[in-house]
């Protein structure tokens, strides 16, 4: 029995360590180590141990390598952090972080991210006691093809008529001695074309937007209906924006949710678009306010 405990405790152990969890006397804790392009992957720095390791006045700098492709990164609390976009590292000193048991880290990997990338987060912690590291990895896989994606999202495809309608019988000369029967509805190719629900045309399948606008502000990159992440850099602090969509169909239904009541750090905006087929998507806005 005891034999057994101990192999349930070794597994478990085991099972944390390849999920990415990092050993309790750690400061640096990250749960998940894979994430698609244009998602969402979070880590924590539990500031309590750093507090009991005594550092004195110290700087924390979070560092992302490679620098390319792009990992944006966000934090949920309210503290001043400096980027150096050079690098990809961001600091902040434990003068800004009075009072916070934990900084809680978003990474946000570049939608246009197309092959498997390995990228690697170290954390440092520079006092005047001493100095001290720790770092995990995390996988970015390309974004899956969406397959309700239109080849031409303008022109959407109309079912097309069936080349040939069932043949009928030539009417007899004389009296038949049988009976002449006609196809079915459910019998024949040319009958199963023309009952095949694919044919049957619902609305258009178009849901993008034709332009989409943060009023005042500019994305870091321009806009391009296929790609659905951006994100907006801001100097100062402001409580909602005014956010601008046109979809290219204009059937389509837009709905604009999260661009009021704005962190002071890391917000997101979601703009859908409902194609009048019923088919969505949905691009992100990621405002960040320094």
């Amino acid at each position: 029995m005891k034999r057994k405990i101990m192999i349930i405790i070794a597994c478990l152990i085991l099972m944390l360590s390849v999920a990415g969890v990092f050993a309790q006397d750690g400061y640096l804790i990250s749960i998940e180590n894979r994430v698609e392009a244009g998602g969402e992957l979070g880590f924590r720095v539990d500031l309590e141990k750093v507090t009991k390791e005594e550092y004195g006045d110290y700087v924390m700098s979070v560092n992302i390598d490679p620098p390319e492709p792009v990992v944006r990164i966000g934090v949920r609390e309210n503290v001043n952090i400096a980027e150096n976009p050079a690098t990809n590292t961001y600091t902040v000193s434990s003068a800004d972080l009075r009072d916070i048991r934990a900084l809680n880290f978003t990474l946000i990997p570049d939608e246009a991210i197309e092959e498997q990338t390995t990228f690697k987060v170290t954390v440092k912690i520079t006092g005047q006691m001493k100095v001290t590291e720790e770092e995990f990895s995390f996988d970015v896989m390309p974004k899956k093809q969406d397959p309700t994606e239109p080849t031409d999202p303008t022109e959407p495809t109309k079912p097309t008529e069936p080349t040939a309608s069932p043949t009928k019988p030539t009417a007899p000369t004389t009296k038949p001695t049988e009976k002449i029967e006609m196809p079915s509805a459910g019998g024949g190719a040319d009958a199963e074309e023309e009952a095949d629900p694919k044919l049957v045309y619902k609305g258009s399948s178009d849901n993008y937007l034709k332009t989409l606008q943060v009023e005042g502000y500019e994305f870091t990159k321009p806009f391009n209906k296929t790609k659905n992440t951006y994100f907006v850099d801001m100097k100062e602090s402001v409580d909602s924006l005014n956010v601008y969509a046109e979809p290219c169909d204009k059937d389509a239904r837009v709905d604009i949710v999260g661009n009021d009541n704005l962190s002071s750090d890391m917000s997101k905006i979601s703009v859908s678009v409902k194609a009048s087929n019923g088919d969505v998507r949905v691009y992100r806005i990621y405002i960040r306010q320094n």
